[in-house]
C-alpha cells in the first residue's frame, strides 16, 4: 500500500494548535544521520559574577535541534520534551516557550551535547575519572508525574525507584552545565532579592494570577535582578548542588533542586532563592522527574 503523503512543513516553524496538527510536524525532521551538522542554537547569556548564564529558560526551538543531532550522534534522553505546558492543558503553543517535561538527566544529557556541538569540553561524566562523557539519561519514568511516594492524588501510588547515580562533574570544563543552588543569588541580584526572595511580580513573572494556566515565551516579561528573565516564573528550572559524601538513600553526588516559580504558582511560593517543596506532591523533584512545569536554563563558568 503507498504510504500517506505528509503534509508539507512551513518554511519557518510557527505556532500549532496541540491535537489539530501531528505532534512530529514541529519543523524538523525527527530524525538526523550522523553526518548531518545542523548549527548550534544561539543562545543569549549574561555574564554576572565568574559566570555566564541564559539571558532566558531554554526554549522548545533551542532544544529540538541540539536533541536531534544528539540522538543522531549517540547520546540517549529519556524524554524528548515538551513545548511549555502543552502536557498540561491542550492549547495554542509556540516554540519560543520554554522546553518543559525534561528529567534533570536529559537537561545534563543535552548540555554535553550542546557543549560538543560547539567545541566545548562537556562538564558531565558517567566515571569517576572524566574520560567517558554522560551521553545516556536514565531511563527511569512513572507514568504520571504526580504519582508520588506521598501523593494521595493517586491511590495506591506505585513505588518509586530512585536512580543510584546521577553524573560526576568537570570544575575544570569549559563546557554547558546546570546551575548550582549557589549561583541563583549570582543570578537574581542581591541587590533585587532579600535572602528568603520575594512575592511574584506580575510585571516578571508567568504565575497563577496572570499566566492562564499555560507558559508563555521565554523572556516576553520583564527582566529580574541582573537582567534575567523568568527567574521566578514561567517553569522552574533544574539546579544542583554537590554534596560532600554521597546521600545514604539515593547514592547522589549532588542534590536535586529546582529553583523560581512556575504558571501554576501562587504568589507566595517558589521564590528566587529557594527551593520548591520536598514534602506530598513534590517528592518526585529529589528523582529528577520530568514534569509540565519543569525546564531549565544553562550556565558556563566564565573562562
Amino acid at each position: 500500500a503507498k504510504a500517506p503523503e505528509l503534509p508539507a512543513l512551513p518554511a519557518k516553524p510557527g505556532y500549532w494548535e496541540l491535537g489539530k496538527i501531528p505532534a512530529w510536524t514541529f519543523g524538523w525532521e525527527e530524525k538526523l544521520s550522523p553526518e548531518s551538522k545542523p548549527a548550534a542554537p544561539e543562545i543569549p547569556m549574561i555574564s554576572a559574577y565568574g559566570i555566564e548564564a541564559g539571558k532566558t529558560e531554554i526554549t522548545y526551538a533551542q532544544w529540538k535541534p541540539v536533541f536531534l543531532w544528539a540522538e543522531a550522534n549517540g547520546y540517549r534522553f529519556a524524554n524528548d520534551g515538551d513545548i511549555g505546558s502543552m502536557g498540561w492543558l491542550p492549547g495554542t503553543h509556540s516554540q519560543d516557550e520554554p522546553v518543559a517535561a525534561v528529567g534533570i538527566l536529559d537537561a545534563a544529557v543535552w548540555c554535553n551535547a550542546l557543549s560538543e556541538m560547539k567545541g566545548l569540553k562537556p562538564c558531565y561524566y558517567a566515571d569517576e575519572a572524566l574520560t567517558q562523557p554522560l551521553k545516556t539519561a536514565n531511563p527511569f519514568r512513572t507514568n504520571s508525574y504526580q504519582w508520588t511516594l506521598k501523593s494521595a492524588r493517586f491511590c495506591p501510588p506505585p513505588p518509586l525507584t530512585f536512580p543510584k547515580f546521577l553524573f560526576h562533574f568537570d570544575p575544570a570544563a569549559n563546557g554547558f552545565r546546570l546551575p548550582f543552588s549557589s549561583d541563583w543569588p549570582k543570578l537574581a541580584g542581591t541587590a533585587k532579592y532579600a535572602s528568603g526572595g520575594e512575592s511574584l511580580d506580575p510585571a516578571t513573572a508567568w504565575f497563577a494570577d496572570n499566566s492562564g494556566e499555560r507558559t508563555r515565551p521565554a523572556g516576553s516579561a520583564s527582566p529580574t535582578g541582573a537582567g534575567f528573565h523568568d527567574l521566578t516564573g514561567n517553569v522552574f528550572e533544574w539546579a544542583v548542588e554537590p554534596i560532600k559524601e554521597p546521600n545514604p538513600k539515593t547514592g547522589h553526588l549532588f542534590s536535586v533542586r529546582v529553583h523560581g516559580g512556575s504558571f501554576r504558582s501562587d504568589t507566595k511560593t517558589a521564590k528566587a532563592l529557594t527551593t520548591a517543596p520536598t514534602n506530598g506532591a513534590w517528592d518526585w523533584i529529589n528523582s529528577g522527574i520530568a514534569s509540565p512545569e519543569i525546564g531549565f536554563r544553562i550556565v558556563r563558568t566564565a573562562k
